[in-house]
Order: C-alpha cells, then structure tokens, then sequence
C-alpha cells in the first residue's frame, strides 16, 4: 500500500511538474500560478512554433546553420 500511494504521489507531482514546465514556456516564470488556461498556454505555444517556422523558413536553420 506505501509503494502504490508513492508511486501514485510521485506520478502526480511528475504531472505537476510538467504542467509547470509548460505554462513556463508559453508564459514565462510562475505562469501556472497565474489565471491562465490550458487553452490559452496550447494557442501560445502554437504561437510561439508558428513564429519559429517562419524565422526557419526565412533565415534558415536556428544557431548558425544555413541552408
């Protein structure tokens, strides 16, 4: 019964820790604890490749790399 509750709880908190990650990325630091949806964080981060792909398609490859 311990094990089944750590694993559950580590689970969770491995959930927690990526919903953090995520809402950081789109928002930046303490996103998660702002009145943001998850909607709202999937459209920025949708956002954020689209603008990416045109950088790519216009300039080339990220960090030096051109075509």
């Amino acid at each position: 019964m311990v094990l089944t509750m750590r694993i559950v709880n580590t689970k969770e908190s491995s959930m927690s820790n990526f919903r953090e990650e995520v809402y950081e990325l789109a928002f930046g630091d303490d996103a998660v604890n702002k009145d943001y949806t998850d909607k709202e964080v999937l459209e920025k981060l949708f956002q954020n490749l689209q603008s990416l792909q045109q950088y790519v398609d216009h300039f080339g490859e990220m960090f030096g790399e051109e075509r």
